[in-house]
């Protein structure tokens, strides 16, 4: 998100069902790799930091959760 008070507010998950169960391909190959990041953040052999500053939510758990 913009803004001082959130970071990455997420989508709508009721959104994110209707496109996998629509067959939408771009969209169902955006979240693969969306989790794949994911995956990758959490299993790197380094250390890593992460820095929140107001509510984080969705997306932005996603990519700071592991550190």
């Amino acid at each position: 998100g913009t803004g001082t008070k959130a970071f990455c507010a997420g989508g709508d998950v009721r959104s994110v069902v209707d496109v996998a169960t629509a067959k939408d391909t771009l969209a169902q190959s955006f979240f693969r790799e969306e989790y794949q990041l994911n995956h990758l953040i959490g299993t790197l052999s380094k250390p890593f930091i992460a820095l929140l500053d107001g509510i984080t939510m969705g997306g932005g758990v996603g990519l700071s959760v592991h550190g």
